[in-house]
């Protein structure tokens, strides 16, 4: 599974990054330069009518796409809560679960994910009902569980992660797109399908007519692909992930930081200046939602 995002004209990387519009899974990287690089990043040209003040400029979040059942568990825990809630939880899932800073280091990416599901958890606990931190934990450990699939192609430095399902809202359990099932039992036919779509050609319904008619002969593959999907679902959901922030007090956001400052300080890293930015950064937001900005 590729990463991709939505968020008006910014584009991060793809576990599909969302604008209102299902993308097709990809993933754009960064080729090597002396600056830090990024798993995904595309900046659409802008041209400046006039000097802003600084604080008028503020990152906007993207929302990932993952897949409808995870998607709509998110909009709806998310659903009747404020702005710079919504915010904060997306920041949490952009900087702290699926970071595109492709130089940090396997520890690094360990670090930032558990202090993410630590500042997920004071989330959970201060700002949703009882229904609604079980659900979105639950989320949130499974997207962190997602995280840590990730392989990176060493000639190309893309990022990949474990494939999800992906149904349609209201779709049958044992719902398969045609697509995912030639990727899998016809890769030679479906780089012929994606060849066609990415140059606009017009043998994109022959060739999955010629597909579903194979597929038609092979009804094995249906049940072999069901049973491999499920197979991944069911690792992801019981993965352990061990927290070194576990435990933090979530009383309220100074003794959090506090306990938090302490582990950080403890920690192998020679410079935990990321960690320390990411945790100035939740202080920060959870001041704006106290303070109602």
């Amino acid at each position: 599974m590729e990463i991709q995002s939505r968020s008006g004209s910014s584009h991060y990387p793809n576990i599909q990054l969302r604008n209102g519009h299902h993308q097709k899974p990809q993933m754009y990287t960064v080729k090597d330069t002396n600056f830090v690089r990024y798993d995904s990043l595309e900046l659409s040209s802008v041209t400046p009518t006039r000097e802003l003040p600084e604080d008028a400029i503020h990152h906007v979040t993207p929302h990932f796409f993952f897949n409808s059942e995870i998607n709509a568990s998110l909009d709806k825990v998310v659903e009747n809560k404020s702005e710079e809630i919504k915010r904060t939880v997306y920041q949490i899932i952009e900087f702290n679960i699926f970071p595109t800073n492709m130089d940090y280091s396997d520890e690094e990416r360990a670090a930032l994910l558990e202090m993410g599901l630590s500042q997920a958890d004071y989330l959970a606990e201060h700002y949703m009902s009882k229904g609604e931190s079980s659900e979105f934990m639950k989320t949130m450990n499974l997207l962190a569980a997602l995280s840590k699939t990730r392989e990176v192609d060493p000639k190309t430095g893309t990022a990949r992660y474990a494939e999800l399902p992906q149904r349609p809202v209201g779709a049958p359990s044992d719902y398969i797109s045609t697509k995912d099932l030639m990727k899998r039992f016809d890769p030679e036919l479906y780089g012929k399908l994606q060849a066609e779509l990415e140059g606009g050609g017009t043998n994109f319904a022959s060739i999955l007519i010629q597909f579903t008619q194979k597929a038609k002969a092979h009804p094995e593959w249906r049940e072999q692909f069901l049973s491999e999907q499920n197979s991944r679902m069911t690792a992801l959901e019981n993965t352990t992930i061990t927290n070194r922030f576990k435990g933090t007090s979530t009383a309220n956001i100074h003794e959090l930081v506090t306990e938090m400052k302490e582990i950080m300080e403890k920690s192998q890293f020679t410079n935990n200046d990321f960690l320390f930015n990411n945790l100035v950064n939740f202080y920060n937001s959870i001041e704006k939602i106290h303070n109602g900005l």
